[in-house]
C-alpha cells in the first residue's frame, strides 16, 4: 500500500463484491489455500456466484490460474465473463516461447 501512496495511485478496499461490481474491467479469483490457514476457516464463504454478476458491467473479464475448488462454479464457465479458460491458453504460448527462447540461447 505504501507504494501506491507513494505513487499517487489511487485505491480503495471493499468487504462486498457487490460494491464494486458494476466498476470492474477485471475480477482475478484465486482458491483459498486451506493449507495455509489453521482452524476453522470457512472455505465456502469465498464464492463467486452467477447472482454477484448480475450489475457486472458487459466486458468484465473472469480470471482465475485454474484448477479451482469452490470459490468459481461451473455455472460461470458459459457466461461471457468466463476468461480464465482464454487465460489458461494464453499462459501455454507464453511458456513455449519462453522455452523456445531459453533453447535458443
Amino acid at each position: 500500500m505504501f507504494n501506491l501512496k507513494k505513487s499517487g495511485v489511487e485505491y480503495s478496499f471493499h468487504l462486498e463484491l457487490e460494491d464494486v461490481i458494476d466498476k470492474l474491467d477485471c475480477l482475478y479469483l484465486t482458491r483459498l489455500q486451506k493449507e495455509r490457514f489453521g482452524g476453522d476457516l470457512v472455505l465456502d464463504s469465498y464464492q463467486l456466484s452467477l447472482a454477484n454478476l448480475k450489475n457486472a458491467k458487459p466486458n468484465l473479464k473472469i480470471m482465475h490460474p485454474l484448477p479451482r475448488q469452490n470459490e468459481l462454479p461451473v455455472e460461470i464457465d458459459n457466461t461471457p465473463y468466463a476468461y480464465y479458460f482464454t487465460q489458461a491458453e494464453n499462459g501455454l504460448y507464453v511458456r513455449q516461447a519462453l522455452l523456445d527462447i531459453l533453447f535458443s540461447i
